[in-house]
């Protein structure tokens, strides 16, 4: 099942600015892989996907490497960490009119503060995953 069609129903009314987040950029991304996990925040002013790959899905970089992220590179940890204080963001900017949460087979509404929480949970299970403590930007060691 595809969660497009009802995040678009319950977001675009909320949505008076940057309809394009919700219409073409969380369509393509969503569309490009609806069975991944997501957090997705809708404001006044557009919205915020995070999508919740597993640790070993191709989107990653290897381990040591980099890629070009927004003005610079980052590596898979700093991608994975990135997500938490992605989360993180929209609690500390007192939520957001609408969070859903996508769990890979039904859209829950959530809170800022557990859509936080389930962010955490992702990227600690991801972290252990590749032997790094997540959000400490340090090594477990081998």
């Amino acid at each position: 099942m595809n969660p497009y069609p009802q995040l678009k129903e319950l977001s675009l009314p909320l949505i008076e600015h940057y309809h394009n987040d919700l219409l073409v950029h969380d369509l393509g991304a969503i569309n490009a892989d609806p069975d991944v996990p997501f957090m997705h925040w809708t404001n006044v002013c557009g919205t915020h996907l995070v999508q919740m790959f597993p640790g070993d899905s191709l989107v990653w970089p290897a381990r040591g490497k980099s890629v070009p992220y927004l003005f610079g590179y980052a590596t898979r940890e700093k991608l994975l960490d990135g997500k938490l204080e992605e989360a993180k963001v929209h609690n500390q900017q007192g939520g957001a009119l609408l969070t859903l949460h996508w769990d890979g087979r039904v859209l829950h509404q959530r809170t800022t503060g557990r859509a936080v929480e389930i962010v955490r949970e992702y990227v600690t299970h991801v972290g252990t995953a590749w032997n790094y403590r997540a959000g400490t930007g340090k090594w477990w060691a081998a």
